[in-house]
């Protein structure tokens, strides 16, 4: 049975006073030019040319929106475009650029809306430039209607290709998007705009405390401010000397199970310095009955080390209480008892970076645990200075954590109600004076 107020469309449970319409029906589709990246400049909003959309920078540095008045663009050559520059096609305010090219389903046909446009600028290399024929839309509201998991479905399907996925201008103007009145359509952007300056603000606002952090960490490990009640030299020494790291067992893949005990391998060593539990696979000790594994069990709070592959030198540390046995080219750290294991986390979180060239970069880096006792140095106070030092910059991690933690739930929160209000299904109550949401349907 229908809610009082809604109807069945092609696209399911819509308010009554909504359209369902074709994309070709109610934008046109416009000239967009196919340069590569050598020919664009990277100065910055086209001091010396036309701003230029690269499909790349769609995929990777914008989210709904491409904001002129923030967001940088390369800027190419008027003349690589056409010899007249009243032959040019240029990108306006409320337009909506999508990307036509992907190497996922889940981002092709990212699309941004433009906005504050100062300069002249073009849609540039595998990018559809779409404008709205006859003010069908509200500004602000483009940037987020193809985020509506029915409308996103249909791109999907059409997309094509196999290593690169694509989606042309034909197939994309068949696709079938709900459209709310106008008035409706600014106060869902409204809304929506809200929750992503709030996104933004706690962003700014983690990077703000990972800069303090690094600050602190240059300080504090190099004893260029030394804490209150300490004032005993420090020992630079070599990591060898105070420090073990022990290789992990090469477990064959072909013994991998479904479940059992749960081995370590470089790629559940995450960029947030964690190690996750999830895309685990599993051994039987039945497959190894000659071997001793337990040598290569790791425990919480162990720290561990990526040995090869595109995150070569990246660090990890254990925060669950589990058992886990480490794979090959993974590697674990064994301080002594001259080295605290928090300190030792900090210190090669500071020098990840260094790891990473020990490992002679390139195309396969790899990076051997003699080389990293070897040249890998750390200043080395009283162990009393070290528990201190580590439990002042723990805390600044457990405190950008739990701002981390926060903006997901604030992330998972705003994708919620996107969805249910770019399908109806919270409505929008709007007056002159104020604004609210109300749930009309279930």
């Amino acid at each position: 049975m229908i809610s009082k107020g809604y109807k069945h469309t092609k696209l399911g449970i819509l308010p009554i006073d909504w359209e369902v319409v074709r994309l070709g029906e109610v934008c046109n589709f416009l000239k967009t030019y196919s340069k590569s990246r050598s020919d664009l400049s990277e100065s910055q909003n086209c001091i010396d040319g036309v701003a230029y959309i690269h499909y790349g920078d769609i995929h990777t540095k914008f989210k709904h929106f491409l904001d002129m008045d923030k967001d940088i663009l390369p800027s190419i050559d008027s003349k690589k475009l056409a010899e007249d520059l009243e032959d040019i096609v240029f990108v306006e305010n409320g337009d909506l650029v999508i990307a036509d090219a992907s190497e996922d389903y889940e981002d092709i046909g990212k699309s941004v809306e433009v906005k504050n446009l100062s300069n002249p600028t073009v849609s540039g290399l595998h990018t559809i430039l779409c404008r709205d024929k006859s003010n069908y839309f509200a500004n602000g509201y483009k940037g987020y209607m193809f985020s509506l998991y029915k409308v996103h479905k249909q791109i999907k399907r059409l997309a094509c290709g196999i290593s690169v996925l694509g989606i042309s201008r034909s197939n994309l103007s068949k696709i079938q998007i709900p459209l709310p009145p106008l008035a409706e359509q600014e106060k869902i952007a409204e809304i929506l705009s809200t929750w992503d300056t709030q996104i933004q603000n706690f962003e700014s606002l983690i990077t703000e405390k990972q800069n303090l952090k690094k600050g602190l960490c240059q300080t504090l490990l190099t004893a260029k401010t030394r804490l209150k009640g300490f004032s005993e030299d420090w020992e630079a020494v070599r990591l060898g000397e105070v420090c073990e790291i022990c290789n992990g067992f090469a477990f064959q893949s072909k013994n991998f199970k479904k479940n059992g005990f749960p081995i370590v391998r470089i790629s559940n060593i995450k960029s947030n310095n964690t190690i996750s539990l999830e895309d685990m696979v599993y051994f039987s000790f039945d497959d190894y009955k000659n071997r001793d594994l337990n040598k290569f069990a790791i425990y919480q709070n162990d720290i561990l080390v990526a040995l090869s592959g595109a995150t070569t030198g990246k660090i990890g540390k254990l925060k669950e209480n589990v058992v886990l046995y480490l794979n090959q080219r993974v590697g674990k750290f064994q301080p002594s008892e001259r080295l605290n294991n928090d300190f030792l986390y900090q210190c090669l979180l500071l020098q990840s970076n260094f790891l990473f060239l020990l490992s002679g970069g390139g195309a396969q880096p790899n990076l051997s645990t003699a080389t990293i006792k070897d040249k890998v140095l750390i200043s080395l106070p009283p162990l009393a200075e070290q528990e201190k030092i580590a439990e002042i910059l723990s805390e600044a991690d457990n405190e950008i954590t739990l701002l981390e933690q926060k903006l997901e739930s604030l992330k998972y929160q705003k994708k919620g109600l996107m969805q249910n209000l770019l399908n109806g299904k919270v409505r929008v109550k709007y007056n002159k004076k104020n604004i609210s949401i109300i749930k009309d349907r279930k």
